[in-house]
């Protein structure tokens, strides 16, 4: 066995943290990386194009906005609805399976307070999953 199904095997009580490192570690042979740094790069690669994208809009645009967070923090989506009510068109919510719960913010106006409001979303430690789609 190598060191990275070790390290994947021993998943149980774990911190957040330690748990995303095996999660990590388990992933990395489904998606054909040879190890770590490749696949650390590559997420680096894809943070950096996200961020590219996010930055270079500008005018009125149209976007979805999904959000993934424990049941226990839909206050805190709740509170981005509200701060940011003159983008959100629609803010759909649904209950996903072991306590989650996805969001989905239909959005409509100015690229600065639609990247404000991801941006916000994506700083909260309590979102697990923020994805900007825009729509062309």
């Amino acid at each position: 066995m190598g060191s990275l199904e070790r390290g994947a095997t021993r998943t149980a009580n774990r911190s957040g943290a330690q748990q995303n490192v095996a999660t990590f570690c388990l992933r990395l042979r489904s998606n054909s990386f040879s190890g770590r740094s490749e696949a650390i790069r590559a997420g680096i690669r894809s943070l950096a194009a996200e961020n590219k994208s996010a930055e270079g809009l500008s005018g009125v645009m149209k976007a979805v906005l999904l959000l993934v967070h424990e049941e226990k923090m839909e206050k805190s989506a709740s509170n981005l609805s509200h701060e940011f009510e003159d983008v959100v068109s629609t803010h759909v919510h649904s209950n996903l399976k072991r306590g989650k719960c996805l969001e989905i913010f239909v959005l409509a106006g100015g690229a600065e307070r639609i990247r404000g409001l991801f941006k916000a979303a994506k700083a909260s430690k309590k979102m697990e999953y923020a994805r900007l789609v825009v729509i062309p």
